[in-house]
């Protein structure tokens, strides 16, 4: 909890007398509170000097959302909800005498509960000293350490604990730990400490190689020092087997190759380290199969091809099996669901869903014979996100902070991205963003890489908040009427980047010059309605100049546009539409003989809500195009109270496709396929229908339904069957 009083000493000269006398007087220095911190309870005590009367009231203007003050007490307090910073004055009034002053109360973004960074496992003798350090992440305040074994304890800081000692026993203990800090508790993690008994480990000795032959028995005895109780053989070629308690390698041998065994022996100290043993299984000798000349066991598909492979969950994978001789078939035994071999080709390829380790049988066949192999597949995970950005809105000017962890195998690294496409330079677990700006607006996402693969995060939407018509463009006209009946305000974009807010019952409208997809250089207009601030920011842009298909005395500026949307409501809504004769007040704005492309050309829309909810968005004659970052529509927490209109979206080179909403009844693609032409599937989410239907373009040409060409994925499921409507002609 934020505590804090503040005394109110500016009223020396006429002291408070002024409450009786009916003086009023002004605050004129702005006073800083004490900052407090999202999802956090706050309380600040307003006292002055000399004391206030009894019967005073106290008000405060421009408090944070969940917190108000005490009218009597002029207790301030809360649980605000929203980061940023707040501003306005508080009053005091008595017998007709008001007093106030100006005050900042700065709302930090809540922090994440902590997770155990330290490692999971410790191993120590029994009778030697074990040092071992706590530590978590996210600023703890204090740890939760489970039961030692006999011989440690807990030493260190309550911030900084460390387990210290010599322990005497001998086993293996499951020690818990957890963390604390102000936003809680964090997850339980448990740290395994084996403490093995005093002694020496067994050494493996005897012979380093060993010769079989395919269809021969093969003996081979691991020999240790130490009084070994158990033995250890991997990678052991097909036909072999150990008996782990004489440690007797014996079997037929069915392929040929050199494979290098690890070797270990174990005893009641503990493991020994592991030995290479290399076995050669040579081809045999005279002719196979009759076949006679060229070399008599050549004819036989001997495997060649490595025997172990490596992948990462999710990923693509593609293993070629190779023989000595041809194979007219190549199975694979005990392969998992999504992956699959070519019998004829032998090229073993899909996508594993889950990590560890797969053990496969190969058998190539000809007309000599079948001959087995081996194949070691080792899946490994996926770094897993632990804490997730947030997104969140801000005044112009502010600083951003968005965090991000996770786990997996070291090293991990850290790149963030806006929009999709990498921010240079930004390769920390947190992202800082000072005096943050309109052309700052999108949403940011960080790849977490481990030693094995990258996972990117969900991505925050960030946004401006502003109570101003508009930020970086310039207003040319006030209270329109449309024909339609709508009343707007227009706004022109004069810069790269701008903001704008709607007043209440009436459309902001803002217009540029699109780059287009094939002929460009339409006027778009960006019509915007209800709650929230929308931010817009061009790529490539240039300008402002006149129009080049427009007969019209008005400057413009020209990119694609990528448009942000925060503190939404079921209120809000947004069109994107090129202007064209089907839809323009002013005929005489067209040339004859001019191609126009009658689609609008945008990049990306994200929306982020106050509440969850948002109105409609017309993008129906709107086509999401680009060639890097990510493209298409980004809302995956909203649900969509109207309709959600798509002309279409394509991805060239790296660009993600994105269709992702919360929910939405009413969601279609007017006119366009879905086809990528960089091949990527689109990442859908909400959706329950997605329906494919014909429309017109701004200059009311026909737009034919399509079939849909694009492959939907929902959380990484083909989803493109259960959701994709064809509608009628």
């Amino acid at each position: 909890m934020k505590t804090a009083g503040f005394s109110l000493r500016r009223l020396l000269l006429a002291g408070l007398a002024g409450f009786a006398l009916g003086v009023t007087s002004v605050w004129a220095q702005t006073s800083s509170l004490p900052a407090a911190q999202v999802g956090q309870s706050y309380s600040f005590q307003v006292t002055t000097t000399p004391a206030a009367p009894s019967g005073t009231n106290y008000a405060a203007t421009g408090l944070s959302s969940g917190i108000s003050i005490n009218a009597s007490s002029g207790l301030i307090g809360g649980t605000p909800a929203t980061a940023g910073t707040a501003s306005g004055s508080i009053s005091l009034t008595s017998s007709g005498a008001t007093n106030s002053f100006a005050y900042t109360l700065v709302v930090n973004p809540a922090t994440g509960t902590p997770v155990i960074t330290s490692a999971t496992t410790g191993t120590v003798t029994a009778g030697t000293a074990f040092t071992y350090a706590v530590t978590a992440s996210d600023s703890p305040t204090s740890f939760n350490v489970g039961a030692l074994p006999a011989g440690l304890s807990l030493g260190g800081t309550t911030s900084a604990p460390t387990i210290a000692g010599t322990p005497t026993t001998a086993g293996t203990y499951q020690v818990t730990l957890s963390a604390n800090n102000s936003s809680g508790t964090g997850a339980t993690t448990t740290l395994t400490i084996t403490v093995n008994p005093a002694g020496a480990v067994p050494t493996i000795s005897g012979a380093t190689t060993a010769i079989g032959t395919p269809g021969t028995a093969f003996n081979y005895t691991i020999t240790a020092s130490d009084s070994p109780v158990s033995f250890s053989a991997v990678g052991l070629p097909l036909g072999l087997s150990l008996n782990t308690t004489t440690g007797v390698i014996s079997g037929t041998p069915t392929a040929t190759g050199t494979s290098s065994v690890s070797l270990s022996a174990n005893n009641v100290v503990g493991a020994g380290a592991p030995a290479t043993l290399t076995i050669t299984v040579n081809p045999p000798s005279g002719g196979g199969g009759g076949g006679g000349g060229g070399g008599g066991g050549l004819q036989f598909p001997f495997i060649i091809s490595p025997t172990t492979a490596s992948a990462v969950v999710g990923e693509s994978f593609a293993f070629a099996v190779q023989t000595r001789a041809r194979a007219d078939q190549i199975r694979a035994l005990n392969l998992p669901s999504g992956v699959t071999v070519d019998e004829l080709t032998g090229l073993i390829s899909g996508t594993f869903s889950t990590d560890g380790t797969y053990a496969i049988t190969l058998l190539a066949s000809n007309s000599s014979g079948t001959i087995p192999g081996s194949l070691s597949i080792t899946v490994y995970p996926r770094p897993r996100i632990t804490t997730q950005p947030l997104g969140t809105r801000v005044p112009i000017g502010e600083t951003v902070t968005l965090r991000v962890a996770g786990t997996g195998a070291p090293p991990l690294s850290y790149q963030w991205q806006k929009n999709g496409a990498t921010i240079a330079g930004a390769t920390n677990d947190s992202l800082v963003v000072a005096n943050f700006q309109v052309a700052d607006a999108g949403s940011y996402a960080a790849v977490i890489t481990d030693a094995y693969a990258s996972t990117t995060s969900r991505a925050a939407t960030v946004g401006v908040v502003s109570t101003e018509k508009v930020i970086g463009g310039s207003e040319v006209a006030q209270n329109i009427v449309h024909p339609n009946g709508n009343i707007y305000d227009q706004v022109l974009l004069t810069g790269t980047s701008a903001a704008i807010t709607a007043d209440a019952r009436q459309v902001t409208r803002m217009s540029y010059i699109d780059l287009g997809i094939d002929l460009g250089d339409d006027i778009v207009q960006v019509e915007f309605s209800g709650a929230g601030t929308l931010s817009i920011s061009l790529e490539g842009a240039s300008g402002p100049a006149t129009p080049v298909k427009y007969d019209q005395n008005v400057t413009y500026m020209k990119g694609r546009a990528s448009i942000v949307v925060t503190g939404a409501d079921e209120t809000t809504n947004l069109s994107v539409f090129s202007v064209g004769r089907a839809n323009a007040v002013d005929e005489t704005l067209f040339r004859n003989g001019v191609d126009y492309d009658g689609v609008a050309d945008i990049a990306l829309i994200s929306i982020s809500s106050a509440n969850g909810k948002f109105g409609g968005l017309r993008t129906g004659t709107a086509s999401y195009f680009n060639a890097r970052g990510m493209r298409g529509v980004y809302a995956p927490n909203v649900q969509f109270t109207g309709p959600v209109f798509v002309g279409d979206i394509n991805a060239a080179d790296t660009t993600a496709p994105v269709l992702l909403i919360g929910y939405g009844a009413d969601v279609r693609i007017n006119g366009g396929d879905l086809a990528q032409t960089n091949g990527r599937t689109v990442q859908v989410s909400g959706i329950t229908q997605l329906r494919f239907t014909a429309g017109t373009d701004s200059h009311d040409r026909a737009l034919p339904r399509k079939t849909n060409l694009g492959r939907l994925e929902d959380n990484g499921a083909d989803v493109t069957a259960g959701i994709v409507v064809i509608s009628a002609p």
